[in-house]
């Protein structure tokens, strides 16, 4: 059974600032940095800052992404898993 999802007015919203990596993946070229972001703590402060349709549209991208790595790892020889994003376990997933 699904939980209830709890959305803050706007002015509640709980952020956090976070560093995310970036590269080029350009082989030899590549070139790297790093940025911070603020992200939202909880589904409700996403819902609350960029709307429930935005919000879903996100997932589905992210989601499906998810599973073309998964099908990537099917047909790869060396199919070692990825290394989790840092800013995730920042924010606690």
């Amino acid at each position: 059974m699904p939980g209830t999802i709890t959305v803050p007015d706007r002015q509640h919203i709980q952020i956090k600032e976070v560093e995310i990596e970036v590269s080029t993946g350009d082989g030899d070229n590549e070139k790297t940095g790093k940025f911070t972001a603020e992200l939202p703590k909880t589904l409700g402060d996403a819902v609350a800052l960029l709307g429930e349709q935005d919000v879903f549209r996100r997932f589905i991208n992210s989601y499906v992404v998810y599973l073309q790595g998964k099908e990537r790892n099917k047909l790869s020889k060396d199919s070692k898993p990825r290394a989790r994003a840092s800013y995730l376990e920042s924010l606690g997933l």
